[in-house]
């Protein structure tokens, strides 16, 4: 409802009203339930505390051309923004939307249909930091992922709650442990509910926010490390060892029937 959508504008609010003394500000996935507008005051007070030297970074919904993305925003000296391309069936986007408005509205069931993001969008940098954008399950695809400069950061924002009280979520984490590893890149990891965290690039957890819990984690990133072989070929490693393992029990196989 609007009062405690209120209630959670608020919150942000006042947190940035403390001014932390950091240049590198992180919120999760779509912090309000509705788009951000010109005279809004959370937006306002977000706008007054960037600048070039100074970034939030945050989860909201935008829209253009009449269709609505689920988005990471870059609030800097400029507005850059990062559409969702992997969206959550169901949850996030209805398939065969048209086929199935009809039989929702009958029986009065709430569709979503918010749009996938572009497969290629423009690079993102805060200073001369590349910042690779991932939302929530986002972090399941590798391919993903655009790596190619040593001076690198991925930021993933996520929203847990979908989850409930199981193992989804600690899964979740694990999944973006083992991208940092593959990437030999930090992770900055901002959730609603679930586990926000800290990783670095050997994908170990150096401090975390657990599940359902408010809270704030500070620190230091270091972002100069060469690009991962992973980076570099991609699955062809994998793809190689599974050819040569099948062609290899081929011949087993193909020599004992000739014994």
């Amino acid at each position: 409802n609007s009062v405690e959508a209120n209630n959670i504008q608020q919150k942000y609010i006042k947190f940035l009203n403390r001014k932390a003394s950091t240049d590198l500000i992180i919120f999760p996935e779509t912090i309000v339930p509705y788009e951000l507008h010109k005279n809004n005051s959370l937006l306002k007070k977000i706008k007054d505390l960037t600048d070039e030297e100074n970034i939030i970074i945050t989860g909201l919904f935008t829209s253009e051309d009449n269709k609505f993305f689920n988005s990471m925003v870059f609030f800097s000296k400029n507005i850059e923004i990062y559409n969702k391309r992997k969206l959550v069936p169901f949850g996030e986007y209805t398939p065969w939307y048209d086929t199935f408005f009809e039989l929702a509205e009958s029986l009065d069931i709430p569709l979503s249909n918010l749009s996938h993001g572009r497969i290629n969008q423009k690079n993102i940098y805060f200073k001369d930091i590349k910042i690779i954008p991932v939302i929530c399950f986002e972090s399941t695809f590798s391919n993903l992922i655009n790596s190619d400069t040593d001076k690198e950061l991925i930021i993933n924002i996520s929203n847990d709650s979908w989850f409930g009280n199981t193992l989804a979520p600690y899964q979740h984490l694990q999944i973006s442990q083992v991208r940092a590893l593959e990437f030999n890149r930090f992770m900055l990891r901002a959730t609603n509910t679930g586990i926000s965290a800290f990783i670095n690039n050997k994908g170990e957890v150096l401090d975390y926010i657990p599940n359902n819990t408010e809270g704030v984690i500070t620190g230091n990133i270091p972002v100069n490390n060469n690009i991962s072989m992973y980076s570099r070929y991609g699955d062809i490693g994998i793809l190689m060892l599974l050819f040569f393992s099948s062609l290899a029990t081929g011949l087993i196989r193909l020599k004992k029937s000739h014994e």
